[in-house]
């Protein structure tokens, strides 16, 4: 019995990052490999519908951890600060880092006190996936700070730093194709998104609960989501925080997840799928 497990689809555009053989292999894996297995576990409705409709058997499995881990539950943070800080983590070329960044410049412009943070990405790596937008990096100065990379036991201690996870993707096959692990992780410490509605976001997040979702992937929309960020202060944050934890906990905690995967495998091999079961 073979299962394949698919967790996303890269688009040609990517080709530049990820070169030509590798998209080449993909595609095969995508469209042909995979359907011949028959059995697929994915971590998207996207690629859930994709091969259901390719007659595969299929188990979707979103990022699951685990909850009660002393390194995934909430740290005592100081939440009395004005400060509004916001945290990227992960590949800066996957989200419309310009639109976030030129976000935060305009609301410092209007006064309020706005920083981000970047875990996984180095200055260099922010500036090169801005393209000819670099030069909102100058204009924040030191309301930007990058980590570079971290070690994976470091990571939740940074990440528990910021008021907010903030995410924005284009609504494209590679987007809808995926789910941002960084999600689960960011909920299970109690720290809400920012973010619009690409992926299956839109199943587990809740706009005023568990995140502030943007309604379109423009610098205005997603201003107007720092504002509400900024204006619900301390209060909003500390109750979207408990949201946050609850969602992690009843949707992404490997638990939950645990027997019905079982039961997936455990008929997988009663009644095998596919020309390579």
């Amino acid at each position: 019995m073979l299962i394949s497990e698919c967790t996303e689809w890269f688009a040609y555009s990517h080709m530049w990052r990820e070169g030509a053989v590798y998209l080449m292999d993909m595609e095969l894996r995508m469209r042909f490999l995979h359907k011949r297995v028959g059995l697929m576990i994915v971590n998207c409705s996207f690629l859930d519908h994709y091969y259901a409709a390719q007659g595969c058997r299929v188990f979707r499995l979103p990022p699951v951890l685990d909850t009660n881990d002393i390194r995934w539950m909430p740290s005592k943070r100081d939440r009395t600060s004005s400060t509004l800080t916001l945290l990227f983590s992960g590949s800066p070329g996957r989200d419309r880092q310009g639109i976030i960044l030129r976000s935060v410049r305009r609301l410092r412009s209007e006064g309020l006190n706005v920083s981000i943070e970047y875990v996984g990405s180095t200055v260099d790596q922010v500036r090169q996936s801005l393209g000819k937008e670099a030069a909102v990096l100058d204009d924040l100065g030191g309301a930007v700070v990058c980590h570079g990379n971290v070690r994976y036991e470091d990571l939740p201690n940074l990440l528990s730093r910021a008021s907010y996870t903030v995410l924005l993707r284009d609504d494209v096959r590679w987007s809808r194709a995926c789910f941002p692990s960084k999600v689960p992780e960011c909920l299970s410490l109690g720290i809400p998104l920012i973010c619009n509605r690409t992926s299956d976001l839109a199943e587990y997040l809740c706009d005023g609960r568990e995140a502030l979702l943007t309604d379109s992937v423009t610098e205005e929309a997603f201003a107007e989501s720092l504002r509400r960020a900024v204006a619900g202060g301390v209060e909003l944050r500390e109750r979207m925080s408990k949201c946050a934890r609850e969602r992690a906990q009843k949707c992404f905690d490997m638990r939950n997840y645990a027997f019905h995967l079982g039961e997936f495998i455990r008929t997988s091999c009663i009644e095998p799928r596919g020309a390579f079961g």
